[in-house]
């Protein structure tokens, strides 16, 4: 179904102890945001059932518009 809107699914294992995938990282096929995906199973005897997803995402930083304020002193006013 992801390959029919042209999507890509990263997460490739299990995160339930049960054996179900749990957590999607779901991208546009073809673009490289996400790498680096390694599933980090529960504790032993932990209290959670499921595993936690670690990646690298790879976002640009927006550029920052500097913007130049004037002003005078109230004083000033006529």
């Amino acid at each position: 179904m992801l390959n029919g809107f042209n999507l890509e699914q990263h997460v490739s294992e299990a995160t339930h102890k049960n054996g179900n995938t749990l957590h999607l990282l779901i991208t546009r096929s073809g673009d490289k945001l996400i790498s680096d995906v390694r599933i980090v199973p529960a504790l032993i005897n932990s209290i959670f059932d499921q595993c936690a997803v670690h990646s690298q995402v790879k976002l640009k930083k927006p550029s920052f518009e500097q913007k130049e304020i004037t002003y005078r002193k109230l004083r000033a006013v006529s």
